[in-house]
């Protein structure tokens, strides 16, 4: 009788043990399940981003484009820059009273 209780035992405690494996199988499923769905939302967004890049590096291309076809360059702003920067000092010296000279003058004296 000892060997048939100790062998109701062992299947009991194997029982016990095929169930706690069947609830980790069950969560270890349901996690996978979770896992493919975020990759899949993964790899959703990441197509998306990758149509973005593209679609950006189109407009780049096409600014590029436009860019040198107005014939632009930094030297060519450098230059304006200074013509305009000249010009406007031209203007100011121009415009400028000359209070000095006339205090020598004898309307003054």
């Amino acid at each position: 009788m000892g060997q048939i209780a100790d062998a109701r035992a062992r299947l009991a405690q194997a029982a016990a043990e095929e169930e706690q494996t069947r609830v980790k199988l069950d969560m270890s499923k349901r996690e996978l399940g979770e896992l493919e769905k975020r990759w899949k939302a993964v790899e959703r967004e990441a197509g998306q981003g990758e149509r973005d890049i593209k679609k950006m590096q189109a407009e780049v291309e096409s600014l590029r484009k436009k860019a040198d076809a107005t014939g632009w360059s930094v030297e060519k702003e450098q230059a304006s820059e200074e013509a305009l920067r000249r010009a406007k000092d031209d203007g100011i010296r121009c415009t400028q009273v000359r209070v000095y000279p006339l205090l020598d003058t004898q309307i003054f004296a």
